[in-house]
């Protein structure tokens, strides 16, 4: 009874020994996710697969050296166990690129041994081609230079907008603040890119300039040294700017408002025709915009208050053009208006003080006196609508016996222009006494160098006027019944 029980144990064990060792998929390897590659051994330690490393290496076309072998998913066919289908990532290296491969393997087991019967490419798992070698400063530098030269940078303003050339010299620094290799693909015939963030400082010799950038380089796959190529250049942010102490003081404020001595305040002949010279005593204060650069030239901006203008608080705009010499700044213009000879187009008064007493001499055209015009700017409302009072009294009239008349109104802030309606007509009487003119109109504009006010519209009423305490000032009148004047005929 005993003999039998042993021989029975025996037979089990055989039976166990034989059946494992009868199975095929024991003698491949595990699908462990790990690379079971030993570069120093050149080995995976499974003969199946260093014998699929080799075949996937000949038939794949691969170049480099093998790296990382992984087995990421196993199907066996348990029934047959002659059939299994490997999921496998392929990893090798040149002296420039990473290859990695992921291959789906249809193996088969017969004569013993197992072999691959066919690949292809893994769907689920992408192939990639990606460079050892990321792009330098040195080859940033060579694209800023060689490649990109001329940089259009045009921010939100357009006015603002600015040509910068690159050049060897004028690069002072280059920081590469990240930068993200991005591989090929190789199902989609992509190319690797590095996207680099980068910080340019450069200067043209007057001014050092600082801008961030997006730079993208794409790598040549067919070339068999690393060849980054230069693929787009943005801007991400305004670029930001510090002149050299040289340029800072030619082009400071101070050394502005001094330049402008001398220039005169160009106006329009027909309204103002001064000739008004633009001085520090002749301003009340003078403000600068940032500057606006164009290559070797540059544009400021300033808002300037003339000084003791009791009619008036007149404004301004002037715009110095300097350019760069290559040692020297100098002043090449300085414009009232953009694109016009006439600043006062582009002035504009504020802050003005009209209400008050007028007084002139009207004048014959041989220059003798035929009468005096007494102005009251009685009201002046916000939307520049005003009203007043005019007497017109001809040489030997007794100012108390000619009547006052009322007017309505407006004034132009930009050119500072008045037009008065007189409520009824006035004649002006001039000569020997024997002429007369009826008008019911009157122009005023502003005279900027005399700070006076000057009638515009018929040399019969053409007079200056001066702001002061008129000593026969004339009183508004009390509205009433009247019926207005009919011009006599002449």
């Amino acid at each position: 009874m005993r003999k039998k029980v042993w021989l029975m144990g025996i037979l089990v064990c055989l039976c166990v020994g034989l059946t494992a060792c009868g199975n095929p998929l024991k003698k491949l390897p595990e699908a462990t996710g790990d690379n079971i590659y030993d570069a120093d051994e050149e080995s995976t330690g499974n003969d199946f697969a260093d014998d699929l490393l080799d075949d996937l290496m000949d038939e794949g076309g691969i170049p480099g050296e093998v790296t990382s072998f992984v087995i990421n998913d196993r199907d066996d066919n348990e029934d047959s166990k002659e059939r299994s289908e490997l999921k496998v990532e392929l990893t090798t290296e040149t002296d420039t690129l990473q290859y990695v491969y992921n291959y789906v393997v249809d193996c088969k087991y017969s004569d013993g041994e197992w072999t691959m019967k066919n690949f292809s490419m893994d769907e689920d798992e992408e192939s990639t081609i990606t460079p050892l070698v990321e792009v330098t400063q040195d080859q940033v530098k060579d694209i800023l230079v060689n490649k990109i030269s001329y940089y259009d940078y045009t921010p939100d303003d357009w006015y603002d907008n600015a040509s910068f050339e690159f050049s060897e010299d004028g690069i002072v620094e280059i920081k590469i603040n990240s930068q993200k290799i991005e591989p090929a693909v190789i199902s989609t015939a992509s190319v690797p890119a590095d996207n680099l963030k980068i910080t340019v400082v450069w200067t043209n010799g007057f001014c050092n300039y600082t801008g961030d950038f997006d730079l993208v380089c794409v790598y040549d796959l067919g070339s068999e040294i690393v060849d980054w190529r230069y693929q787009s250049f943005t801007h991400t942010s305004d670029y930001t700017q510090e002149l050299t102490e040289e340029t800072a003081a030619a082009l400071s404020d101070e050394q502005m408002t001094a330049d402008l001595a001398g220039y005169p305040l160009i106006t329009d002949s027909y309204y103002f025709n001064t000739g008004l010279v633009l001085t520090e005593d002749t301003m009340e204060s003078i403000t600068f915009e940032d500057l606006v650069w164009s290559s070797t030239s540059c544009t400021r901006r300033a808002d300037i208050v003339l000084a003791d203008q009791s009619i008036f608080k007149v404004h301004v705009i002037a715009d110095f053009t300097y350019s760069y010499n290559g040692s020297e700044w100098n002043l090449n213009s300085v414009k009232y208006s953009p694109g016009y000879n006439d600043g006062m187009n582009n002035c504009w008064a504020s802050g003005n003080d009209l209400v008050g007493n007028y007084s002139g001499i009207v004048r014959n055209n041989d220059g003798t006196q035929y009468a005096t015009a007494y102005y009251s700017v009685l009201t002046v409302n916000a939307d520049g609508s005003l009203s007043g009072v005019l007497k017109f009294v001809p040489n030997g009239k007794d100012p108390a016996s000619v009547e006052a008349v009322n007017f309505t109104g407006a004034y132009n802030e930009t050119k500072m222009f008045l037009e008065i309606d007189l409520e009824k007509y006035v004649r002006a009487q001039y000569g020997t006494g024997w002429s007369y003119n009826d008008f019911r109109k009157v122009y005023l504009r502003y005279n900027v160098a005399t700070n006076t006010l000057e009638t515009t519209n018929t040399y019969q009423v053409n007079c200056i006027l001066e702001k002061g305490d008129a000593s026969e000032a004339p009183e508004e009148e009390t509205p009433g019944e009247e019926t207005e004047e009919t011009p006599e005929e002449e």
